[in-house]
């Protein structure tokens, strides 16, 4: 039987035998994903898998990927998109919903669609000079709190994430969003597909500089240790044999403050 070799500090997606793993345990505990990471001090990445479609907008499924954290609180969630490929407008990435899970993964306390035209999540409009090290970004939680955030609307504005359907630029984007799910997301590679004239939320990177970072945030929620944030997206909507893709281990960030 052929070994695989894995980082658990690190590794967002593993297959075996061509199946999606979604959770390895040891000795009767769960030991990925992302087990009880602290997410307040430092963002950590969490989007482990690439959809490889040369579609101008793909209407593949959206993959979903989760870190079990250590906040108690009342907390925000800070999600963080960073620009990892040279031609900037390839990096659009679309979230189509975030979800707040109980400590065993089962129950949903929180459930925030961006599949319609309203959300409570804020947004900050400009393009912060982030970390060129992989899997990193300059900025800590604390200091994403600081900066300054409104409104998310529908659009395409470059310094910010809006809410659409398709993002006028080849390889990149998706057709549509999510319906509204009703029970935890299943977390895996392509696990969830697209729902007719949803919206989702991502971010225009056209014109955007390397390295930069834009984020968005929940409303003031309270977290305790243990609870999971799961969420579903698009990443990489250009094949391989056109080049550059993103980087799955440096493209989301998690944080929570």
């Amino acid at each position: 039987m052929p070994i695989q070799t894995i980082d658990l500090a690190t590794t967002t997606g593993v297959t075996f035998n061509g199946t999606n793993v979604t959770e390895v345990n040891l000795n009767g505990g769960t030991v990925w994903p992302y087990a009880g990471i602290d997410v307040t001090t430092a963002f950590v990445p969490f989007s482990g898998f690439n959809v490889f479609d040369s579609a101008a907008d793909t209407g593949a499924n959206y993959s979903v990927s989760e870190i079990q954290v250590s906040a108690n609180g009342s907390k925000r969630i800070y999600i963080g998109h960073k620009v990892t490929i040279s031609t900037t407008y390839f990096n659009d990435t679309p979230i189509a919903a975030v979800q707040v899970l109980d400590s065993a993964g089962t129950t949903v306390l929180r459930n925030y669609h961006f599949g319609t035209s309203g959300t409570p999540w804020e947004t900050i409009n400009r393009n912060v000079g982030s970390s060129s090290s992989q899997g990193n970004l300059s900025e800590s939680p604390a200091q994403a709190a600081a900066l300054t955030y409104g409104v998310i609307s529908q659009g395409a504005n470059q310094n910010k994430f809006t809410l659409a359907t398709s993002t006028g630029s080849n390889d990149t984007g998706a057709v549509d969003g999510i319906a509204l799910p009703t029970s935890p997301l299943t977390l895996g590679n392509a696990t969830t597909p697209q729902s007719l004239n949803r919206s989702y939320m991502y971010r225009e990177t056209s014109q955007s500089q390397a390295n930069s970072v834009t984020f968005m945030r929940s409303p003031v929620i309270t977290v305790s240790a243990g609870q999971r944030v799961r969420i579903a997206y698009i990443m990489g909507n250009r094949s391989q044999a056109e080049g550059q893709v993103q980087d799955p281990n440096d493209t989301l960030f998690l944080g929570i403050i």
